[in-house]
């Protein structure tokens, strides 16, 4: 059988070999000195073999929970896309969507915000409900009563009878009237800040995974790739659940609504096939990292809210 490469000098670093593909460096025999034509062919090429790549990775990603992580970390790697690609493409699309239907929802609601009054007795001010001109009738089921603490100006919630009431001074007062009239403003500002904190959580939970399974898989590697799989199963399971949303506004949540209970499921499946635990074992062990990792996830949450509304 004869060899159909013939050789050839890499003019990157000088070495000589047979193939597409200098084994020293890496650089292709492709020529780019060429016609416009074919720089458009070449990258085409390049966008459909990356489509193809991602089709595989999302249907192994649905479909085999812990298989492309293995796959990957036993050098079965150029069938799938790059994971942290992956991740960036679909994270960026579900959160894209789902600071679309928010915005949407706030629009929608427009007229009830800016319904919205703050009301002063007594030097507290209250936020009173639409229609409402007696200052006894404020909020009471929506929210808890508001009290600043004047020390720190940090809102602390407490228990009264007396309604909704919060003692603003001029620059809370001003914050609240500007997040009544502007809410999608402080709704993307928090899907922003909550994107870039999965790239501190991603690695938490990678870390957690690492503590309590690594007497089956020692390096560091399949815990952060399983943990970054786990978290964009979740972004396209709620994909699926919004883009009803998107299409049919008015539609009420129907079926879409218990597929957030493939989560777990998933979870649990692919950690089992990563791990090659017993159920039980995997189970306990599993258990014990989501629930750490909730705690860190609401932690999380109300710093980024925090940020978001200063």
């Amino acid at each position: 059988m004869t060899n159909s490469f013939e050789s050839y000098e890499c003019r990157n670093c000088g070495t000589t070999f047979e193939g597409e593909y200098c084994p020293s460096c890496g650089q292709s025999t492709t020529e780019y000195d060429r016609p416009f034509v074919f720089l458009l062919s070449d990258f085409a090429s390049g966008v459909f073999s990356f489509d193809a790549r991602l089709w595989k990775s999302l249907v192994a990603l649905l479909t085999r929970p812990g298989g492309m992580e293995t796959d990957y970390t036993e050098g079965r790697r150029a069938r799938y896309v790059p994971p942290f690609r992956l991740y960036l493409f679909v994270s960026f699309f579900f959160f894209l969507l789902l600071t679309t239907v928010t915005n949407r929802m706030l629009e929608e609601n427009r007229s009830y915000f800016s319904s919205l009054s703050i009301g002063e007795k007594d030097g507290e001010a209250f936020i009173r409900l639409p229609g409402s001109n007696d200052e006894e009738e404020y909020q009471k089921q929506v929210l808890p009563e508001l009290i600043a603490d004047p020390e720190t100006t940090v809102l602390r919630p407490d228990t009264s009878e007396s309604g909704v009431s919060v003692r603003f001074d001029n620059s809370d007062e001003v914050k609240v009237r500007d997040i009544l009239a502007n809410p999608e403003k402080y709704a993307g500002r928090f899907f922003r800040y909550f994107t870039w904190s999965l790239f501190l959580l991603m690695p938490l939970y990678g870390s957690l995974l690492w503590l309590f399974f690594r007497g089956k898989r020692p390096f560091y590697l399949p815990h952060f790739l399983l943990s970054m799989n786990q978290h964009l199963i979740a972004f396209v399971i709620f994909t699926l659940m919004l883009l009803p949303q998107l299409l049919w506004p008015l539609r009420e949540m129907g079926w879409e609504g218990y597929l957030n209970l493939a989560i777990p499921v998933y979870h649990y499946v692919g950690a089992k096939r990563l791990y090659g635990r017993g159920w039980r074992a995997t189970f306990i062990r599993l258990l014990g990292v989501q629930i750490i990792y909730m705690l860190g996830l609401l932690f999380a949450v109300a710093v980024v809210a925090y940020f978001a509304l200063v």
